[in-house]
Formats: C-alpha cells, sequence, structure tokens
C-alpha cells in the first residue's frame, strides 16, 4: 500500500468515526428540540465534528464533502449565535446532510 493509499483509508476512516458521532449527536439534539430544551454542548459538539470533517476533506480534496461541511458549520455557527431557529425541519436537515 503506497502513502497516498494509507492516507486516503485514514481518511476514510476518521471521516465514517466523525460521521458516526454526528449521527448519536443528532438523535440527542433531535431529543432536545422535542423537549424544547436545547443542550448548548450539544450543539457545539456537531459543530466541531462538522468543522473536524470540513478540514479533513479539504486536506484530502474532497471538495463536495468540504463544501458541504463548510454550508453545515454556517447553519450550525447561526444556530449556536441564535440568529437560527431550533426545529423539526432544521434537524431533519441536518439529519439528511449527515
Amino acid at each position: 500500500m503506497s502513502d497516498l493509499e494509507r492516507a486516503r483509508a485514514e481518511f476514510l476512516s476518521e471521516a465514517e468515526e466523525v460521521i458516526e458521532t454526528l449521527g448519536r449527536d443528532l438523535l440527542v439534539l433531535d431529543e432536545s428540540v422535542r423537549g424544547g430544551v436545547i443542550d448548548p454542548d450539544v450543539v457545539n459538539d456537531i459543530f466541531r465534528g462538522v468543522h473536524t470533517l470540513k478540514g479533513l476533506s479539504a486536506l484530502f480534496g474532497a471538495t463536495k464533502l468540504a463544501t458541504l461541511s463548510h454550508e453545515l458549520e454556517s447553519l450550525l455557527d447561526a444556530l449556536r449565535l441564535g440568529k437560527a431557529e431550533f426545529d423539526r425541519r432544521t434537524v431533519d436537515h441536518l439529519y439528511r446532510a449527515i
């Protein structure tokens, strides 16, 4: 296995792990939205996961994934700052993206 193949395999493994964690965090966020109390730590965890995915994607030339991650990061930042509202549609959008 070449260095490039090894790096690509590492990227895919790391990206898969981040996406799995994001999926679990989104389940927690979904429950929070349904309960009407949003845990800012969960939102920050999701933001950091998406930020990590964006960086990994850009580093390995996965431009579509980097672009999607950037868009999600912007949405999550707006949610964190209270510039966008947490609702069922927003959570559904995050699920589809992940």
